[in-house]
């Protein structure tokens, strides 16, 4: 007998862009060789509460912009590329999915602003700016603002060791946290949905806006963090163990996350021993961030249907498949669950089917993005866009709709 669980969830888009603000860009002095947002001629905008003023930059980092903060977020990517990606002609350093990020980026204009740190690159969104940065400017960032030698920095793998940083971004790019009321960081394979709906829903009391999945722990994520651009927030790594070990280890110290192989010295055990003495203040998010995979199983294996869409800035997941329950203390794969996995962790339930579509914040791409073949290449201005499987392979296509 196969039970069949239906459930449609219908959440009025919101993410329509009701207008757009300009970025003027202006570089600053070398060593912290950045971009930053100026104000734009516009109506006085209601009065957004003030975060406590940052303590002053260290003497090799460029001045805070002297202009309004007008975008109540920033968000960091971090993009370093190696030697051999640096030198091969025609290749892109950043994704081939870049337009879809671009896209999802100007529908948030109002609220969040977007900075690229790596090879220079122009954007097509308004609210995108390029910091040019590469390995050495890094360093002398890692140097200036967390004062370890680089000398003693040990990087075995660019990619990794970037990943190990994440939470100690905000605090080497001070001119991106002082621009901002909140500051944080994005994996670049997650197209966003509503993300302005969620920072004009933090208050004054929040901390730190987190994927309701990673909520009330382990906090600590690689994929999407927002940080109040305060300094009690920003060094809550300098307060606990294991920052440094993870600048100075050659390997993936697993810093970032929560399943690393010392739990007492990653940024998991930072963040819940700061919630639990009543030192942070965590906010989770409202809508689902969506993850495609979980350990060996992809959220779109077959038989199951998976269809994202993102549409003048809401962002839609259907699924139709088994029921598929999670086994680990985060919960990424809620949009296949079923009641059933209360009892039933880490099984995957071939006789319980689950149809559902809803509205979420975030689709990662843990998965997908190894089989992302085609872009549109007018992605970045379209309207709607669908990100689909094919039927008869792992190929994943970017198309206008």
């Amino acid at each position: 007998m196969r039970l069949r669980n239906q459930f449609i969830w219908l959440v009025a888009a919101g993410g329509a862009v009701v207008g757009v603000r300009w970025l003027l860009e202006r570089p600053v002095r070398c060593g912290a060789s950045a971009l930053v947002p100026e104000a734009a001629p516009e109506a006085a905008p209601e009065a957004a509460p003030e975060a406590a003023p940052l303590a002053a930059a260290p003497p090799a980092a460029a001045a805070p912009p002297a202009t309004p903060r007008r975008r109540r977020a920033g968000i960091l990517y971090l993009r370093i590329t190696s030697a051999t990606e640096a030198t091969r002609a025609g290749t892109s350093p950043w994704p081939q999915w870049l337009p879809a990020v671009e896209a999802s980026a100007a529908a948030n204009a109002d609220e969040v602003a977007y900075y690229f740190a790596g090879p220079a690159t122009n954007f097509s969104c308004p609210n995108c700016v390029s910091i040019p940065t590469d390995l050495d400017a890094l360093l002398g960032r890692v140097e200036a603002h967390l004062g370890v030698d680089r000398a003693k920095v040990s990087v075995k793998s660019l990619k990794h060791k970037i990943c190990d940083l994440k939470p100690m971004w905000p605090t080497l790019f001070p001119e991106v946290a002082a621009a901002h009321e909140f500051v944080g960081y994005a994996d670049l394979d997650v197209i966003f949905g509503d993300l302005a709906a969620e920072v004009r829903a933090l208050r004054d009391g929040d901390d730190l806006l987190v994927p309701s999945s990673w909520y009330p722990a382990p906090l600590a994520n690689g994929n999407f963090l927002l940080f109040r651009s305060e300094r009690r927030v920003l060094d809550i790594f300098r307060r606990h163990a294991g920052w440094r070990e993870a600048l100075t280890t050659p390997g993936y110290d697993v810093y970032d996350e929560w399943h690393g192989k010392a739990p007492e010295r990653t940024f998991m055990h930072a963040l819940l021993e700061e919630h639990l003495n009543g030192r942070l203040r965590p906010r989770p998010t409202a809508r689902l961030f969506l993850q495609d995979v979980v350990g060996p199983r992809n959220l779109w294996d077959r038989p199951a249907t998976v269809r994202v869409r993102w549409e003048r800035g809401a962002l839609t997941a259907a699924y139709d498949g088994p029921c598929v329950c999670a086994k680990d203390m985060v919960p990424q794969f809620s949009i296949a669950q079923c009641a059933q996995c209360v009892r039933r962790p880490g099984e995957k339930l071939e006789d319980v089917v689950v149809t559902r579509e809803l509205e979420v914040l975030a689709y990662h791409m843990l998965s997908a993005k190894f089989h992302v073949r085609d872009v549109e290449p007018r992605l970045a201005n379209c309207s709607r866009f669908d990100l689909t499987k094919a039927d008869d392979s792992l190929k994943h296509t970017f198309a206008c709709r």
